[in-house]
Order: structure tokens, then sequence, then C-alpha cells
């Protein structure tokens, strides 16, 4: 598993966790986000959890952790 934030502008951390498939439901990734927004926060940083609303299983370890829908983007593909 991965865990880190890339820092946006001055004070938006945007946290990223990838989990290898095999140790998925384990409760690895909420462990590991918690302790990642803690640290963003002791830092005086706003993390930023993004992911696909269809991603289930993200969208459950943002809630776990205390994380609420802010905004909603639209991505479209245009044909040729």
């Amino acid at each position: 598993m991965l865990a880190r934030y890339e820092l946006w502008g001055h004070y938006v951390a945007h946290l990223s966790v990838v989990t290898h498939p095999g140790f998925r439901g384990c409760g690895q990734a909420t462990a590991a986000v918690a302790a990642l927004t803690s640290a963003v926060l002791s830092r005086h940083l706003v993390p930023q959890y993004r992911t696909l609303e269809a991603n289930t299983a993200s969208m459950a370890v943002a809630y776990r952790i205390g994380f609420v829908p802010h905004a909603t983007s639209l991505a479209v593909r245009l044909g040729s």
C-alpha cells in the first residue's frame, strides 16, 4: 500500500492511497488515510480526498474518516 499527499497551492493537501488487491478490505487504507489526514492537519493544511463516486470502497474510506462530499467534477470526452 502507498499513501501520500501532494501540495496544491499553499494550503490544500491532495491525499492519495493505493492498496494492493490482495490486501483490500482489511482497514489498512482507512488507517493510512486517517494517519495522513492527521499529519496534514497538524501542518495547518486543508486535506482533500477525491475519488470517483462509483468507487464505493474509496468513498467508504473517506466517510469512515469523516470526509463529507463538497463538490462534483464532470469529465466530458469529445468525439472526433
